[in-house]
């Protein structure tokens, strides 16, 4: 624990370092500092941080020199120019950091201090899960992309994309996996895991600070962190390898700046940082072209009719947007010859590739979506959803009617952010019925947080006679915190895996039979064997073994047969899984030796698996590829000599 949470530190300094660096050159001049949050601008800077490592880490993948000589001197090295430039900066904003959160506490009633204690207890122990625990199997995908991607990175040096994903996962923005992939080669999966729960932090920090920018009090922004860390569709992805938390952070960001932007009448900074964080969050997640550039865009109309910016402001504000799209360009044209996927594409055999991943929910079902909604957000189950909203979004929303319309009007900036973000939830909604699922709408969502809670607060600070009616609010907290979240789960992942000693395998309480088969499959392999496996749950094998996977088209030679198993050999692989009925091993080449080496029964959903090793009777006979390392330390698939 203690190098992972040393590696992670290093890291979280090191991108604060560079985005307090870059923040006056973007225009947040040191001297402006003062004129907003502490959190705020802590915060803004480590995901500016974040954006530039992103860009320098897919630079160094592309290029083939993603090794640790070259990420150390890029980590250092800002720190050290950080030290003489804004060491005194830096130490008088976490000054005031301190000054902000002690107001903030002793400023709550009573009841909401245990409230913010239990707030802070539930943040260390979901810090403690995730730099304890191995990613958690979750949904599937960061077992079998978010994490393979970095692995594979981490491990050869350079960007290349995972097998079976090229069209897909791996043409999108890559921003969380480039952070997964440093921490990778620097140290463990469980760095990775906690600099997830840093990023978590970061974006509580932003929604606090945006609730304070729209007029909530002290009790709402405890109301708001609560609501946030209860929302499973938050958690879940803190500890199963998924990158959602990373872009919707930058979502945040971008909609907190663009409501600085609102609050002051000339504000360029908040202009460049509203198109810089909007452009990242579009490359780390495409949909939130939805739940991000569209309150913005409709927030910058609104803006453009009272107010002119100069040319100049605009074309900055264009070219910073357009940064992140730039390095996603490059990117895509290096590796797929793709310029401008996802969002348009020259070869439409890979844009029907990748468009084939986007529905999974029928008419009907979707329908039932719609007519569910806002229901479905907290308690829906479809496939694919993975987490939902806090039931405190339907526990406290009803409040909203119970302030008066006075004391809206006196929070009108909150009135008009509230109903642009109403609007683009809605308008994603239907747009998104046909694959549902709460994260592709997440900055959006948790944007309706500061109305709730500021009418939460409102009710709570009004009923100070009425005991009965402050303790209901304190319970639904307390019970939303701890009922909704997944510390149960993750408490009982930790005494298995700490106390009670079990593997990787069996943590979730149930085995895993394909992390089984996996773990069968590095221990029958030596080093360089080609491998053939049709699973996706490849984030277990060992990273020479992941280098050298079948593709596609070499999958489909599993079903067996003598002409199968001779192609196979030819190809170089060693040792292959057949998922379902196995091979007739009474029908052979007579050249080849096919044998089985592993093999378990079908369990739940999970189909029956064999592992066979595949090798020539006489040795003169040599496959035509095999795997090697042509370039150090990269495996890769080559004609044999």
């Amino acid at each position: 624990m203690f190098v992972s949470v040393s590696i992670c530190l290093i890291y979280t300094i090191s991108c604060l370092t560079i985005g307090f660096l870059l923040l006056p050159v973007i225009g947040v001049a040191r001297s402006a500092w003062r004129n907003y949050s502490a959190l705020a601008i802590i915060a803004t800077a480590l995901m500016i941080g974040q954006c530039l490592f992103v860009i320098a880490w897919t630079g160094l993948g592309l290029m083939g020199y993603f090794f640790l000589v070259p990420i150390i001197i890029l980590l250092v090295l800002p720190v050290f120019i950080g030290i003489v430039f804004v060491r005194r900066d830096i130490a008088d904003i976490f000054n005031r950091l301190f000054g902000q959160i002690t107001n903030h506490f002793l400023a709550l009633p009573s009841h909401m201090k245990f409230v913010e204690i239990l707030v802070v207890l539930v943040v260390i122990l979901l810090g403690i899960f995730n730099a304890s625990l191995p990613v958690r199997f979750g949904a599937g995908d960061g077992i079998f992309f978010y994490m393979v991607l970095p692995k594979l990175m981490a491990a050869s040096g350079r960007l290349m994309p995972v097998i079976g994903y090229e069209h897909t996962h791996s043409i999108s923005g890559l921003f969380g996996e480039m952070h997964h992939s440093v921490m990778l080669a620097l140290g463990n999966e469980q760095a990775a895991l906690l600099f997830v729960w840093v990023t978590t932090l970061t974006m509580t920090a932003i929604l606090v600070s945006l609730c304070g920018s729209l007029g909530v009090g002290h009790v709402g922004k405890a109301v708001a962190m609560v609501m946030l860390l209860s929302s499973t569709t938050v958690s879940f992805y803190m500890i199963d390898g998924k990158v959602d938390i990373f872009a919707a952070c930058l979502g945040i960001a971008a909609l907190y700046w663009i409501v600085e932007l609102k609050r002051s009448s000339v504000n360029w900074s908040a202009f460049y940082l509203t198109g810089l964080f909007a452009g990242f969050a579009v490359v780390a997640k495409a949909t939130y072209v939805v739940a991000v550039v569209l309150p913005i865009s409709i927030m910058l109309l609104w803006e453009v009719r009272k107010s002119r910016y100069p040319m100049h402001v605009w074309i900055g504000f264009i070219l910073i947007m357009i940064l992140p799209l730039f390095t996603l360009m490059v990117k895509n044209s290096v590796l797929f010859q793709e310029p401008f996927a996802p969002f348009f594409f020259l070869d439409e055999e890979i844009g029907d590739k990748y468009i084939s991943q986007g529905y999974w929910n029928s008419l009907d079902v979707a329908r039932n979506i719609l007519l569910t909604y806002p229901f479905a957000l907290v308690y829906g189950d479809h496939i694919f959803q993975y987490g939902n909203l806090s039931g405190l979004y339907l526990a406290f929303a009803p409040l909203i009617l119970l302030v008066t319309i006075d004391t809206w009007r006196k929070h009108h900036l909150l009135v008009r952010f509230s109903i642009v973000i109403l609007i683009t939830v809605v308008v994603g909604a239907v747009l998104q019925a046909r694959y549902f699922a709460p994260r592709f709408m997440l900055p959006a969502l948790l944007s309706l947080i500061p109305a709730i809670a500021f009418a939460t607060e409102k009710v709570y600070c009004s009923s100070r006679k009425n005991i009965w009616l402050r303790s209901v609010l304190i319970v639904c907290l307390c019970i939303g915190l701890i009922g909704y979240s997944t510390i149960e789960q993750d408490m009982k992942r930790l005494f298995r895996y700490k106390v009670q000693g079990v593997g990787i395998c069996d943590l979730e309480g149930f085995a895993l039979p394909e992390c089984h088969d996996m773990l069968a499959m590095n221990a029958l392999a030596g080093v360089g064997d080609r491998i053939n496996v049709s699973s996706g749950y490849t984030y277990w094998l060992r990273s020479d073994l992941i280098q050298c996977m079948a593709t596609k088209d070499e999958q489909t030679l599993l079903n067996g047969g003598p002409d199968n198993m001779s192609k196979l050999y030819d190809l170089g692989f060693q040792y292959v899984e057949k998922v379902g009925d196995s091979w007739d091993l009474s029908n052979v080449p007579a050249n080849l030796s096919v044998s089985a080496k592993y093999s378990r029964d079908a369990r739940g959903l999970s189909p029956a698996v064999n592992i066979y090793e595949i090798s020539a009777k006489d040795p003169n006979i040599t496959a035509s590829f095999d795997c090697r390392q042509v370039n150090y330390p990269a495996w890769d698939v080559v004609a044999s000599d």
